[in-house]
């Protein structure tokens, strides 16, 4: 079942499963204005659908769904679809389950957790604002301090390796390139650690003499480099964080720790937190002694 076949294709594509269907009818009328809006019934016509469509933006799934549950739904797509990340996920819960759903989190990133009664405009809003973050977020640059690592390695115009000082998706800053004029077009070559290295076509745009280097825009990069770039640099922040924490806090195991800023993630986290009675500290960045949490209610981000 679809609606808005003729909705321009620069609407964002949402598909909403739930076999309630005077329910998913609100749903459909809440978002039709603004989305393409897709619906399902059912997990296996959802997976049908999501396999068709050339990209569906957010997917928007009741819990309570007959033969597949939704965070069943989460968690095929999680381990058989490659393209799973980058759906935005919305679960449609009672009230009492949302615990359980935020423990089956785990198997695949669920972005927010809505009641089930709550307003379909509610509902809209807050995949609206899913939607608009993770635009900032593929607009907005990661940007490392690298420090000259020696393990990522840069050839710029057939010129001896540079120095990296800092590095994005978007660009990069050299030294030891300050022969090259503002405005030159450079063919780079990045090799990263593990040993792939991409062709990419830059571009100086501004020297920095007391530094001794050039800023570097790129120009052309292919999207499985751009990736690679956005995966290291995610890597080495993470593993250069939870160092720091290791040599701080020797008590804490690293390894069953995960960083993130996703306030809608943090919200289902700290629900799951109430619901189980769990004890939660909270280390400040320029404290060593942690201190205990007491939630007494949420208000959602």
């Amino acid at each position: 079942m679809e609606t808005g076949t003729q909705a321009s294709a620069a609407r964002p594509v949402v598909l909403i499963v739930d076999d309630d269907l005077s329910y998913l009818e609100k749903l459909q009328r809440a978002f039709r204005e603004h989305y393409a809006v897709h619906t399902a019934a059912s997990g296996i016509e959802a997976i049908k659908l999501i396999k068709a469509l050339p990209e569906v933006h957010a997917l928007i799934v009741s819990e309570d769904l007959p033969r597949m549950k939704g965070t069943e739904l989460f968690r095929f797509l999680h381990e058989m679809y490659g393209k799973s990340e980058t759906i935005i996920k919305v679960l449609l819960a009672d009230a009492a389950s949302n615990g359980t759903a935020a423990e089956l989190a785990s198997f695949g990133r669920i972005d927010a957790i809505c009641e089930k009664s709550e307003d379909p405009a509610e509902v809209r809003r807050k995949v609206g604002y899913l939607i608009a973050q993770r635009s900032r977020e593929k607009r907005t640059s990661m940007r490392v301090n690298l420090n000259g690592l020696p393990d990522i390695r840069v050839e710029a115009g057939g010129s001896d390796a540079a120095r990296v000082i800092n590095l994005s998706e978007n660009g990069m800053f050299l030294q030891s390139m300050s022969l090259f004029p503002e405005g030159s077009a450079l063919p780079l070559k990045i090799m990263l650690p593990d040993g792939r290295h991409y062709a990419v076509s830059g571009r100086i745009v501004r020297q920095d003499v007391d530094q001794g280097g050039v800023g570097v825009e790129f120009k052309t990069i292919d999207e499985q480099g751009r990736r690679s770039l956005l995966q290291f640099l995610s890597d080495y922040v993470t593993v250069r964080d939870l160092s720091e924490l290791k040599l701080r806090y020797p008590f804490l195991k690293t390894d069953d720790m995960v960083l993130f800023s996703d306030s809608y993630k943090i919200e289902s986290l700290i629900r799951s937190a109430m619901n189980d009675k769990l004890e939660v500290a909270v280390i400040h960045a320029q404290a060593r002694n942690p201190e205990i949490l007491a939630f007494s209610g949420i208000r959602p981000p």
